[in-house]
């Protein structure tokens, strides 16, 4: 196969001299790094080229440092790599290219030159004892690296693999938490789910009760969301995390989950100590689910004229919790939406308002917007006519020409929605 013989000439072939020439040990890691890419298909040629691809690394004596640059590699990646391991130790009898790579670098497991891709891979290996060696070989490489690959074993079928890889890794948690933790992590939480992963799961955690603060922040700046979430849990379930962290991770966490938490937490926190710029403050955040918490937060402490402000808010939630605090108060919301989609350019929010709360009689007013010289009225106006059943295809083709893509987006939509209606109607007719 071309892939196999690329994956073997890029790691071993001389180095190339001239300008601009690339190292061939950055050669073999670009390959590794792309065959990872592609493996995240968990499709079985992808895994049997990654699988050629580090073993001409392993071959090619490019150096620790290229090695674990690509074992990282794989390790961010836990679950294409918990389907690497299935995917070799199941073997493959039709590709033999690939079974008399491992079988060879397995034989070399024990020479004083082996590196630590050659590890990862026999720890990998169909043959319980290549798998046992593997692991005393990577206990005593101690490159965090190899860590997911390690945790992996301490879920093997075999005892035999089993207990010195659970040995090994407790006691790296222990003496070096701060390298081994967040190498283990992804592939431990990972293995939670399944068969004999409790191991791993339980040390994980408990390494995390025990961690110093810089190594739970270092976590919770994670690029893996699993851990990110763990550590975040934890912190919460330890009440490690003040009011003021809560609303920072609410307001920066890129991750929709831990956002909600944190809101909701510091908010609860805010509505019981009557703390509330708290809740104005992430009233004010630009993600609807924060906005909702801290509205809900506002109606508990009685603030239902400040919350009924965000009547037009773009989140179709938000808009609820509003309606609800403005029927508490008296407010005619339905007269609010109207006069504010009369207003020279009305928000998207105050549209959608109306559309919710608007009958046919409210009709007149979007069919003024389809003129409108801003492109997200006329697009919200098509969808509102739209969501009211009151399509005029000789009204909303026109709209089709027209040179915001929205807008005519929102017409196909309604025209072909339209059409949906009228077919439905004519077969009502028949029957």
């Amino acid at each position: 196969m071309m892939w196999v013989k690329r994956a073997r000439r890029a790691a071993t072939e001389p180095e190339a001299s001239g300008p601009g020439a690339e190292p061939p040990a950055r050669a073999g890691l670009d390959e590794v790094a792309v065959a990872a890419r592609e493996a995240t298909s968990l499709n079985g040629e992808a895994l049997d080229r990654l699988i050629v691809t580090l073993a001409a690394l392993a071959e090619s004596g490019g150096g620790r440092e290229t090695e674990c640059a690509a074992l990282m590699l794989l390790g961010a990646k836990p679950r294409m790599l918990a389907r690497l391991d299935e995917h070799v130790r199941r073997g493959w009898p039709d590709l033999p290219t690939v079974t008399t790579a491992v079988t060879r670098l397995a034989t070399r497991l024990d020479e004083p030159s082996a590196g630590p891709v050659l590890a990862a891979i026999a720890s990998m290996d169909g043959d319980g004892h290549v798998r046992e060696r593997a692991v005393a070989a990577m206990l005593d490489m101690e490159y965090p690296e190899l860590t997911p690959f390690l945790v992996l074993r301490t879920a093997d079928w075999v005892k035999q693999v089993r207990d010195p890889a659970r040995a090994g890794l407790a006691l790296l948690l222990a003496e070096n938490a701060n390298s081994y933790l967040p190498a283990a992590l992804p592939m431990a939480l990972l293995l939670g789910e399944r068969l004999r992963g409790g191991f791993a799961h339980a040390q994980v955690t408990a390494a995390l009760l025990a961690a110093p603060v810089h190594v739970r922040m270092r976590l919770a700046g994670s690029a893996d969301v699993r851990t990110r979430r763990f550590t975040y849990g934890v912190s919460r379930a330890q009440s490690w995390l003040s009011v003021d962290d809560l609303v920072a991770t609410a307001e920066s966490d890129v991750d929709g989950w831990i956002r909600a938490s944190a809101a909701e937490a510091a908010c609860r926190e805010a509505v019981w100590s009557r703390r509330l710029p708290i809740l104005h403050r992430l009233s004010r955040s630009p993600r609807s689910e924060v906005r909702v918490l801290a509205l809900t937060g506002l109606v508990r402490t009685g603030a239902d004229e400040e919350v009924t402000h965000h009547l037009t808010d773009p989140a179709p939630l938000v808009r609820a919790v509003a309606r609800d605090a403005a029927r508490r108060t008296g407010l005619d919301a339905l007269e609010r939406y109207r006069s504010a989609v009369g207003e020279p350019v009305p928000s998207a929010g105050a549209i959608a308002g109306l559309v919710e709360t608007g009958s046919g009689a409210d009709v007149p007013l979007l069919r003024r917007l389809l003129t409108h010289p801003t492109p997200r009225v006329r697009a919200e106006a098509v969808r509102g006519l739209r969501l009211l059943a009151e399509v005029d295809p000789e009204e909303l083709i026109p709209l089709l020409r027209d040179p915001a893509p929205a807008v005519v987006r929102e017409t196909t939509l309604s025209l072909r929605a339209g059409a949906t209606l009228r077919g439905a109607g004519r077969g009502r007719r028949a029957r």
